[in-house]
């Protein structure tokens, strides 16, 4: 009897065991895997929050004309890397929300608001062909140097990870005034010594390749040596260029006010303007600009020496959503045949997008400040969304760019 009181006792004891060995697995499981009605409410506050984030946008009016009601809102935002305010671009559509690039309009990363691009000065002139990373530019400006030679300087917000950019080439003072509309660091190798003067007196965060100092930063293509002169041959890249703003300790956020120049629509819109499905910009008599539209790709293609201007690094041509055209007033202003290039106080120009083209006008107040353009009635002129090719053209060329 008490051998079999004992097998009960053994058995009843491995039951309860049992039991509470299951209970504990399935409370683990719970904890670890919650319910769908848990994740779904979880899902709903992170999105919540995001769209909180996203719905920042600026008070400023709009006129009924360039209002428009669809909003640009980016998707694929990552969240912010501290918990420290958002401080988002300036947009003058409050039906544009989100993050967006103040250089194409364009959604960006979370990171990247509020981020100083770069201004690269790139050599333009025939026996340096072809140039290298130019094509990843949100905006590439054109104006004459000197000798009737052009010299480019590309606009890059997201530079970090940019493959090799070049080749590199020498600043000019007005190039300075281009930069300072975007609070760009300017990226150059050697200059004029009025550049290099204003760079000091004006206080402009540059890097240079020539007068360097931070190493490490440039470097000769051995290809570019092997076949060209050496001032045709010096680069740089994205990391590099990173490398050197943080040596140089310069700024990576957008000064406390500023305010980027140019204003997007939210949405691609159509201007009502003049057949424009070809442009030629006669900077000088070798140095001309031709820009074809190509209805399916959406893009102005741009040419020069009479073949397709070519980034090598992708084996492709120039192409942009829009293409804006400023005259200023220019001069020679010494025996090297340098010039000066005004680009302050107002000037006519035009506005090319999917074929059409208006007339506008700029008005600029100060060499170091934003700039602004307008349409021929006076209201303030909406751009489409994309990368921009913008000619700061002599005045003295306004009759003789044909637009057809």
């Amino acid at each position: 009897m008490k051998r079999i009181l004992c097998v009960i006792i053994v058995a009843a004891c491995l039951l309860l065991a049992a039991c509470t060995e299951a209970s504990v697995s399935v409370g683990e499981s719970l904890e670890a895997a919650p319910t769908s009605s848990s994740s779904a409410a979880s899902s709903s506050s992170t999105a919540a929050r995001t769209s909180s984030q996203a719905a920042v946008t600026s008070t400023a009016t709009v006129s009924s004309t360039a209002a428009v009601s669809v909003p640009v809102t980016s998707t694929s935002a990552k969240p912010p890397k501290t918990t420290a305010p958002i401080k988002l671009p300036t947009v003058d559509n409050p039906s544009q929300t989100g993050y967006l690039s103040p250089l194409t309009g364009l959604p960006i990363r979370a990171e990247l608001v509020g981020k100083r691009p770069v201004a690269v000065m790139v050599n333009n002139i025939k026996a340096s062909m072809p140039q290298v990373g130019i094509s990843n530019a949100d905006i590439v400006y054109e104006c004459l140097a000197e000798g009737g030679i052009t010299r480019l300087m590309c606009l890059f917000l997201d530079y970090e990870d940019l493959g090799t950019i070049g080749s590199v080439r020498s600043a000019r003072d007005y190039y300075l005034d281009l930069a300072q509309i975007h609070d760009a660091v300017f990226i150059h190798a050697g200059g004029s010594d009025l550049a290099y003067s204003q760079i000091k007196s004006r206080k402009i965060d540059a890097l240079d390749g020539v007068r360097t100092t931070v190493s490490g930063v440039f470097w000769r293509d051995p290809d570019r040596l092997a076949t060209m002169r050496r001032e045709h041959t010096m680069v740089t890249n994205g990391e590099k260029i990173a490398y050197g703003i943080a040596k140089k300790k310069y700024r990576t956020e957008n000064y406390e006010g500023f305010t980027p120049s140019y204003r997007f629509y939210s949405a691609p819109t159509a201007i009502d303007g003049k057949s424009a499905s070809y442009i030629k910009i006669p900077n000088s008599s070798s140095y001309v600009a031709e820009l074809s539209y190509n209805s399916e790709l959406g893009l102005y293609l741009k040419n020069q020496f009479g073949k397709p201007h070519i980034d090598a690094s992708t084996n492709t041509q120039l192409g942009f959503t829009n293409v804006i055209v400023l005259y200023t007033h220019q001069q020679k202003v010494d025996s090297y045949g340098r010039i000066a290039v005004d680009i302050t106080g107002t000037g006519k120009g035009y506005y090319l997008y999917g074929g059409k083209a208006v007339s506008i006008t700029w008005t600029r107040s100060d060499r170091d400040g934003g700039i602004s353009l307008f349409n021929a009635d006076g209201t303030p002129l909406y751009i489409n969304c994309g990368k921009s090719y913008i000619s700061i053209a002599s005045e003295s060329i306004y009759s003789k760019t044909v637009i057809k």
